[in-house]
């Protein structure tokens, strides 16, 4: 009990914006017109009033730091569950995000709303977790602290935080600062990339899921400094052919925004897979004006 006392008090110092965001997309009912789901490369790179002010719609951004498919998924249904459907979603795709195995990348910043959303409780059952003991019994959470959750947690108790000082947030959005990218870096393809079969099919089970519930969808690619992200990849056919295999199949496009010409200005990325903040607010200008054409189209 005083572990978990001590790693819960570090952990809520840490994570001033994850849990205020946590609340927001599974413990509440707000009506969102447009959501945006993804890894880091959604999480701090979409600003919602920036997309709000253009389309004159309310948006929300549930992208998720180091998310896969299986983080997607649960912030899909868990979403759903909690909120009216929005009249629009906007998936970005990475190729990482069918990597890896189908488990769930930081569980415990869940736990704080596992007893208000069926969904998070459902996916924690299916995955082995006693959802019993985090309910009733919280103070046991303690036996998944994992090696990662202690690190925040620590890191907490020192000051850091989730948030720079400085930094802001708006409806799930964190930004990220002003640094710009060293604009010589370069990087070698050493990296494979390992399509995970179980999470190909999560996908198209989201992709079913929003057309049972007529809900459109648009697929993104994040803008990356000069292609240097896709580079580090020596198999990155495999991602462009799984990709062409979904939006051949569901009648869908993918907008690849490496192709922006915003990909060439340093100043405007954190590194290279990552916008700063004056390079979100330039991508959600265009992201913006996007989905009022494509609302005006429809």
């Amino acid at each position: 009990m005083v572990s978990y006392k001590l790693m819960q008090t570090g952990l809520n110092k840490y994570y001033v914006h994850k849990y205020n965001r946590v609340h927001e997309m599974f413990g509440d009912s707000t009506k969102y017109d447009i959501l945006f789901i993804g890894s880091s490369r959604t999480h701090t790179t979409v600003i919602p009033k920036v997309i709000d002010s253009i389309t004159g719609k309310s948006s929300y951004n549930a992208g998720a730091d180091a998310g896969r498919m299986f983080d997607f998924k649960l912030t899909l249904d868990a979403f759903l569950q909690a909120h009216p459907d929005p009249s629009l979603i906007v998936f970005n795709i990475d190729p990482n995000s069918f990597d890896g195995d189908a488990v769930i990348f930081d569980p415990m910043q869940y736990f704080p709303v596992i007893d208000d959303n069926k969904e998070i409780e459902k996916t924690f059952t299916k995955t082995g977790y006693k959802t019993f003991l985090l309910k009733h019994i919280p103070w046991l959470s303690f036996i998944y602290l994992d090696d990662y959750s202690k690190n925040v947690s620590i890191t907490g108790f020192i000051g850091n935080k989730d948030i720079e000082a400085g930094g802001y947030e708006n409806k799930g959005y964190r930004s990220n600062g002003n640094t710009c990218v060293d604009p010589f870096l370069f990087r070698n393809d050493s990296s494979l990339i390992k399509p995970n079969t179980v999470l190909i099919g999560l996908f198209q089970a989201m992709l079913d899921t929003c057309k049972a519930r007529k809900i459109p969808v648009l697929l993104t690619y994040a803008p990356e400094y000069r292609h240097t992200f896709s580079k580090t990849f020596k198999n990155i056919d495999i991602f462009n052919n799984l990709i062409d295999s979904f939006t051949n199949r569901n009648g869908l496009q993918i907008y690849r925004d490496d192709t922006l010409a915003l990909n060439n200005d340093s100043c405007l990325f954190r590194d290279i897979k990552h916008l700063n903040t004056p390079g979100g607010v330039v991508y959600s200008q265009i992201l913006g004006q996007r989905i009022k054409e494509y609302q005006s189209a429809h």
